[in-house]
């Protein structure tokens, strides 16, 4: 039986029950010694239910992980009388369930509420939990405004560089063996990803799903995915699409595409960190989004108004803009794609494998560690004699191509050393053998500039000579991309750390001759335009905006021009180069960043090939252990582990895709 106000349990007294689920009752209670709120209490049937019980302790482990002023916290875990009961902070206001039930949100309230629950869920996430059921019932709004994500029961701890958390995995998706006692379903079918509805692991990029579901609900009182009942609706999950003709025509456009790529049912291709989420939809973006008309204009227009575009892309397609004044009137933007064939595929592709002419005219990229030469006005490319690597080999393989300003020449790394060589071809020459493998580079009149990560930024003479710090990295530093901005104002580069996701690295100025810097945005790979934009990369998204090279300051609200570019998960390289004319060529990748798509395969001493049937991902350097039943490999992607499997037999391995 509920209940009844005054019943006192422990140190608490009840006011009024609040509500009752599978889980327990949830009571508003008086904490008689401190004045705290709300009891969770664990009903006395459920005590003689090993998994309930399990479950109801593992909630109480995952939220006193959690500490953030958008999460519900966790005041105990108490016994008394009988009962076990968990001792919460009071939400007091309504849940966005109730709210959504009066009608849609205005965009300005929805797009606030979201920001703050994407606060959550990427604090979460930085602990290694993920919520697994997230839904509108399950946030609460204050009478401030201020959002409470509750409801961490069937959260799931994942590995996590920062330690490990105990805390028992529970099901993922309905079927008789995971239903509860009384019914309760583990997971809410109208949020759940598709992975989680086939009944596979669920990661953070589940709750990116739910995520958009809840949002797209706000803005539309009508739920992403319907039926009439849970199969009817896991279906529609599976199989079906929302209908994004019913936002209102007031959400900016950025606001759209980012809720198409969190509803994404192929996971690999969905935004897999709340970070850019939460950096899309932050007030002062979604502010300057709002001031402008809503437009159905492409997105290049809508981002950066073009004057002419060029593309390009390879193996994984690739497209280009050229950037206008604002004055003049919008031109037609021009596309192309460029498909590498199926004998060639990106080598080395954690650093830099492409670069455009300052001229626009024509473009280098480097596959099976051969540089390739492409005129815009030509069908195919031609390989670049002279300029060639090693696959896979450590410090053989070829990166790095970087235009000379004149256009005529070519400089490159490989095999430990950095070269040169015109493009009408001919023997390399050596600049500098004492450059290790770039962090990004760039030409700056008669030298070359160069992203040394932990050695700091470094200036060679492209003649040939003994390269120079200009920049020293302090201690757990990596800069990467320096290039100088014009009149010498100073050197713009990234800094990251070692350890740290390049999402929250920063894009700085500092001149050669002194030892501060100016933050000028969070992010990386920042590039300056000679038309006064900055154009730089959150995840696998590149976005612009307008950068005042005489004051150093960013103004105005960055817009993305270009979703899905591939990056160097490890050193944080982004694939695309920018003309001096603003034409813009990139590899496609996923949006979130992450290097996709690979399969890994063993072959024996007669040649027969065979796949492991693993999850594509962005494998690397796969070794044997000494008896040859184990394979350790480097996966460089979203998740950013180093893993080991077993084998029946012993065999070679290498990647491929």
């Amino acid at each position: 039986m509920p209940l009844t106000s005054g019943t006192r349990v422990g140190g608490y007294e009840v006011v009024a029950l609040l509500g009752a689920g599978g889980m327990g009752e949830v009571y508003r209670a008086r904490d008689t010694k401190l004045g705290r709120d709300v009891a969770k209490i664990l009903p006395a049937t459920f005590t003689t239910d090993p998994e309930r019980l399990a479950r109801f302790r593992r909630e109480a482990q995952v939220l006193a992980a959690l500490s953030h002023p958008h999460i519900g916290a966790i005041y105990g875990l108490e016994e008394a009388d009988h009962q076990q009961f968990l001792v919460l902070e009071l939400a007091d206001g309504e849940s966005l369930d109730k709210r959504i039930a009066r009608g849609a949100l205005p965009v300005d309230e929805a797009l606030v509420i979201a920001r703050q629950i994407a606060e959550a869920l990427e604090a979460a996430h930085e602990k290694g939990i993920i919520h697994r059921d997230l839904k509108p019932a399950n946030v609460a709004v204050t009478h401030d405004g201020q959002v409470k994500v509750l409801d961490f029961g069937l959260a799931k701890g994942v590995e996590t560089t920062g330690g490990s958390l105990d805390v028992t995995n529970s099901p993922t998706i309905t079927s008789p063996a995971m239903m509860t006692g009384v019914g309760t379903i583990l997971g809410t079918a109208a949020y759940m990803s598709p992975e989680q509805a086939k009944g596979r692991a669920a990661d953070k990029r589940s709750d990116v799903w739910a995520f958009g579901c809840v949002c797209y609900e706000m803005l539309t009182a009508r739920r992403a995915f319907e039926g009439e009942d849970v199969s009817d609706t896991l279906a529609a999950v599976l199989r079906a699409e929302p209908d994004w003709n019913r936002l209102p025509a007031t959400v900016p456009d950025h606001i759209r595409l980012l809720l198409r790529r969190c509803c994404e049912k192929d996971r690999g291709q969905r935004v897999s960190d709340m970070s850019v989420a939460r950096f899309l939809i932050a007030e002062p973006f979604a502010e300057g989004s709002r001031e402008q008309k809503v437009s159905r204009r492409p997105l290049w227009n809508r981002a950066l108004p073009a004057v002419a575009a060029a593309t390009v892309a390879a193996a994984a397609a690739g497209i280009g803009v050229r950037l206008r004044q604002p004055d003049p009137p919008p031109r037609v933007v021009t596309r192309f794609t460029y498909d590498l064939p199926a004998s060639q595929r990106f080598t080395n592709v954690g650093r830099s494998v492409l670069t455009i002419s300052p001229d626009g005219s024509r473009i280098a990229f480097v596959a099976n560690s051969q540089v390739f030469l492409k005129s815009m006005s030509e069908v195919e490319p031609t390989p670049l004699r002279g300029a060639e690597g090693r696959a896979f080999a450590p410090n053989t393989g070829l990166t790095s191509p970087v235009f000379s300003p004149d256009g005529e020449s070519l400089a490159f790394w490989s095999s430990g050393e950095l070269k040169r060589i015109p493009i009408s071809g001919g023997a390399p020459v050596t600049i500098s053998g004492q450059v290790g493998n770039p962090y990004g580079m760039s030409w700056d009149g008669d030298s070359l500039l160069i992203g040394g990560g932990a050695a700091g930024v470094l200036r060679v003479a492209a003649a040939g000579g003994v390269p120079e710090v200009l920049i020293a990295a302090r201690e757990n530093e990596i800069l990467h991309g320096p290039q100088m901005l014009p009149g010498g104002r100073g050197l713009l580069f990234t800094v990251g750390a070692d350890g740290q996701s390049w999402d929250n690295a920063h894009i700085v100025v500092q001149r050669t001759t002194s030892t501060e810097r100016k933050t000028i945005i969070t992010g990386s790979e920042g590039r300056y335009l000679a038309t006064g934009h900055l154009v730089y990369a959150i995840g696998g998204v590149l976005f612009a905006l307008p950068f005042d090279v005489e004051k150093l300051e960013v103004s105005g609200a960055p817009r993305p021009i270009v979703e899905g570019v591939a990056r160097g998960g490890v050193t944080g390289t982004a694939q695309f180069a920018v003309s001096r004319t603003g034409s813009l060529i990139y590899v496609r990748g996923a949006v979130s960043g992450a290097r996709t798509g690979w399969d890994l395969l063993t072959f024996d001493r007669a040649g027969v090939v065979q796949s492991l049937k693993l999850e594509q991902r962005g494998y690397m350097a796969p070794r044997f252990s000494p008896d040859g039943h184990r394979i350790a490999v480097g996966i460089e992607d979203d998740k950013g582990v180093l893993t080991s499997g077993s084998m029946t037999s012993p065999a070679r391995a290498n990647c491929g895709n």
